[in-house]
């Protein structure tokens, strides 16, 4: 540690050696660094379902919608909430997501009913968390031709489910059972899987053939050397200099003033008469 270095510096007169001196120079942002890597990696599809949603004067509006078994609670933006018209009440038992991670910005709760688009049956209760997300655009990109034309002949619940949009609806596990079929069956090779619900048939699974989605950039920016570490560690470990009182030439100074004092009390006075 500084406070225990018995010699100063010959350059800067400061508790450290010589040879730990930096001279103070102007800190200059380093310059982001960009690292690329590819990533050959197959697109896995989530089931989408495009629903119809009663609003406040009961009529159907569609949302999108993510049906996900392995959530235990359905969710709705707070966006769409708006868009239909409905006052969340408020709720307070916090909701935590992958990992255990906390959910942020849990709005409150809302009641509603979800019914398919081309049929008034079955009419579904359920009552979503209010959230200002729910996950990004899906799928992330576009999906290949190949996978349309391999469900053509199929009534889907998304017929856009090959294009990037967002989700403003999740379908969790508390009502998974009143929407999902039986029955599912696969496109083939390299394609994900059709299963039958309430809406229609939906996605699910792994898409092969999707073209590489070519060159990711991260960008990074190198702020701190070594040097500056250095150069921070000592100046954190640089005691502060102590008041003059407390330092051996103060105190040198302080007992011969005080001598001078005591000499000039004792010299006796003359009197010119």
């Amino acid at each position: 540690m500084s406070f225990k270095c018995s010699s100063s510096c010959s350059i800067c007169k400061r508790r450290h050696h010589a040879l730990l001196h930096r001279d103070q120079e102007p800190s200059k942002p380093a310059p982001p660094a960009a690292m690329l890597g590819r990533q050959q990696a197959p697109t896995v599809l989530l089931g989408t379902a495009l629903v119809h949603v009663r609003d406040t004067i009961g009529s159907c509006q569609t949302v999108r919608a993510l049906i996900d078994s392995a959530s235990q609670i359905s969710a709705i933006t707070s966006a769409c909430c708006n868009r239909l018209g409905l006052q969340p009440s408020r709720w307070t038992v916090p909701v935590t997501g992958l990992s255990g991670q906390k959910v942020p910005d849990v709005q409150g709760i809302v009641q509603l009913t979800i019914q398919p688009r081309d049929k008034p049956t079955p009419a579904i209760q359920v009552k979503p968390w209010v959230l200002s997300t729910i996950t990004s655009d899906m799928p992330a990109r576009q999906l290949p031709v190949q996978v349309r034309a391999k469900c053509s002949h199929l009534m889907l619940a998304d017929p856009s489910f090959d294009e990037p949009a967002p989700v403003e609806m999740l379908i969790g596990a508390d009502i998974f059972p009143q929407v999902w079929k039986n029955k599912c069956s696969s496109l083939g090779p390299g394609f994900p899987s059709v299963y039958s619900s309430v809406f229609g048939w939906v996605l699910i699974g792994p898409v092969q053939e999707h073209p590489d989605i070519g060159a990711q950039s991260m960008l990074v920016s190198l702020v701190s050397s070594m040097e500056s570490i250095i150069e921070r560690f000592w100046k954190a470990e640089e005691p502060e200099a102590a008041p003059p009182q407390f330092t051996e030439d103060g105190l040198c100074e302080e007992l011969l003033n005080s001598d001078m004092r005591k000499d000039q009390a004792h010299q006796p006075s003359t009197y010119d008469g």
